[in-house]
């Protein structure tokens, strides 16, 4: 099963289920940038795995200081590593309609970023007895 979004799709879903003023651009095969009101964050995936999503950002050192002392995300679905600047997503604890429990099996096949679109892949594990 294939889900494609658009980047305009995308920010549609920010704007109406974030509380926070975040808008996306994507700058290029699997690059973005988070765009906030306090600072633009250029992010890369640099991974996928059956239940998650690894990306890497870059931000300033004052600037991550100061995330790392003052911000705490606590969000099932989402293990922020400041110390090597990066997040792993996993979709399937994070968003909402992915945690019931007919997609338990489902696992993450790929996920993609290109100018025109977002790709998220899902395929089914098999069960083993």
């Amino acid at each position: 099963m294939e889900l494609i979004l658009t980047e305009k799709e995308i920010q549609y879903l920010i704007d109406n289920y974030s509380k926070q003023d975040i808008k996306i651009s994507i700058t290029g095969i699997n690059r973005f940038t988070i765009i906030t009101p306090k600072a633009d964050i250029p992010c890369e995936i640099i991974g996928v795995s059956k239940k998650s999503i690894d990306i890497q950002y870059e931000m300033g050192y004052v600037k991550h200081l100061l995330a790392k002392s003052f911000i705490k995300l606590d969000i099932p679905g989402l293990n922020w590593n400041q110390d090597i600047k990066q997040i792993e997503i996993r979709p399937f604890e994070l968003i909402d309609f992915l945690k019931k429990p007919e997609f338990k099996n489902f696992s993450l096949n790929g996920f993609s970023v290109t100018p025109e679109r977002i790709k998220l892949e899902l395929g089914i594990l098999l069960e083993t007895t």
